[in-house]
């Protein structure tokens, strides 16, 4: 059975800058999970640069979101 998206899980095919948006209501919340390479109906697709990628999520939350949530922030490949 796919997961399904919901209050502490969200999907994403790829990275945009509007995943910091997700960041800051998890944020703002109780937390949550975001997956990036992942459909809206929970498909896997994965990504091309998964280093890159990771990079480009890390310094996009610590130079764009304040206060510094980045001790919160955890980014790992799956």
């Amino acid at each position: 059975m796919k997961p399904v998206e919901s209050e502490h899980l969200e999907f994403k095919r790829e990275y945009t800058e509007t995943i910091r948006n997700s960041v800051i209501a998890f944020a703002n919340g109780t937390g949550g999970t975001i997956l990036i390479g992942v459909d809206d109906d929970g498909s896997v697709r994965g990504l091309d640069d998964v280093d890159g990628t990771g990079r480009r999520i890390a310094d996009s939350i610590r130079h764009a979101i304040k206060p510094d949530v980045t001790m919160f922030v955890r980014i790992e490949p799956v």
